[in-house]
């Protein structure tokens, strides 16, 4: 099997996508051969490989032009991007991307025996209506549609009101380096690994600090507009005090942080239609490191946590039912949430980056 992964964009930029996207292509490339498709661009390998905890070769990379002269655009990649696609030595290969405009240019540039595969894990059409007529189209004819939760799959069905039959669902990844861990837990504080953006739930989180006068622990990018942002946001509250800034760390730190980590990880949420199709990166990573996870109860998360088993689910984006699921946490034994964390870590242990990316590809040798 060959098989190209196809990501337009510049790395590492350290965000969620570009965490599964180099995780999953590095267990894909140790079973088959495979190239990961990049902007051509001064790389440093043992930044990238060190920064994710990776062992990326160069020639597991791909590079291609994004720029002619002064001229830089998503054309100039994909004229390149053709150059691959047409190469004789490529005609029975498998092109894989979770971008939509390239899915719809593999689409209509392929040649006979290639297929292409396209990963979902929204719908772009909420974001924007112009795109429904591609995104649908790209549902309909890709050789093969993966998601990373069911909700998504039952959603976009719906939505397109398409069949959607050759598809499958994998769970996103994690890392898994650590035996299981009893902790001593503590509730005098908790830690937030992530982005600081409000509108992504962090706003209820201050709300619980505020009204719980619970200390938060934030690890984050200590830089640019949503950071301000928070910061002017602590300030009107009157709950600086509450809030300490740990700066951000790089995922092969994360990993260390979590499995030392004894608080309740509590993820936050708002109400959106993005609800449907969102599941957290960050709900693995706590659960695959002997954590207690306290998670909005999503169609999506409610697939991976089950309430009072592994973790524990509070109604989405609402304060009251934190604070109230908190405060009956809070009522259990350690021995109780050793328990809790210990079956997190269990049922978390099937979804390592590689075993999905065997999931993957045995998948994709039922259309190669």
């Amino acid at each position: 099997m060959k098989l190209f992964y196809i990501y337009p964009e510049q790395i590492p930029q350290g965000n969620a996508r570009e965490i599964a996207i180099l995780n999953t292509f590095f267990e894909i490339s140790n079973i088959c051969d495979a190239k990961l498709v990049l902007p051509q661009t001064l790389l440093n390998l043992n930044e990238v490989n060190e920064k994710f905890a990776l062992k990326l070769k160069a020639n597991d990379i791909l590079f291609v032009r994004k720029k002619i002269l002064f001229l830089k655009s998503n054309k100039v990649f994909n004229f390149f991007l053709k150059k691959i696609i047409n190469n004789d030595s490529n005609k029975d290969a498998i092109f894989y991307t979770r971008h939509l405009k390239i899915a719809k240019f593999l689409l209509e540039n392929k040649i006979s025996n290639q297929k292409v595969v396209f990963e979902a894990h929204e719908c772009f059409t909420l974001g924007n209506k112009a795109l429904y007529n591609m995104e649908k189209e790209i549902l309909k004819n890709a050789d093969f549609i993966f998601s990373h939760n069911i909700s998504t799959l039952n959603e976009l069905r719906k939505f397109f009101d398409l069949q959607i039959t050759n598809s499958a669902v994998v769970y996103n990844g994690c890392k898994q380096d650590y035996d299981f861990k009893k902790k001593d837990f503590d509730f005098s504080s908790i830690n937030y690994y992530g982005s600081f953006l409000l509108w992504k739930g962090l706003d209820l989180m201050l709300d619980f600090a505020l009204k719980t006068r619970i200390k938060l622990e934030l690890y984050g990018k200590n830089s640019g507009n949503s950071f301000i942002n928070l910061k002017n946001t602590l300030k009107e509250r009157k709950i600086e005090d509450l809030v300490c800034f740990e700066g951000m760390l790089p995922q092969n730190e994360v990993v260390k942080s979590l499995i030392e980590n004894n608080t309740i990880l509590i993820i936050p949420s708002v109400k959106s239609a993005y609800s449907l199709y969102s599941t957290p990166l960050k709900l693995f990573e706590y659960m695959a490191n002997s954590n207690v996870v306290l998670a909005p109860n999503f169609p999506p998360v409610a697939e991976i946590v089950k309430d009072g088993k592994n973790g524990f689910l509070y109604e989405a984006g609402d304060e009251k039912s934190l604070e109230e699921k908190f405060n009956y946490i809070k009522t259990l034994s350690n021995d109780e949430l050793n328990k809790i964390s210990k079956n997190a870590y269990e049922s978390i242990s099937e979804n390592t980056w590689k075993n999905r990316a065997r999931k993957i590809i045995k998948e994709l040798e039922k259309i190669n």
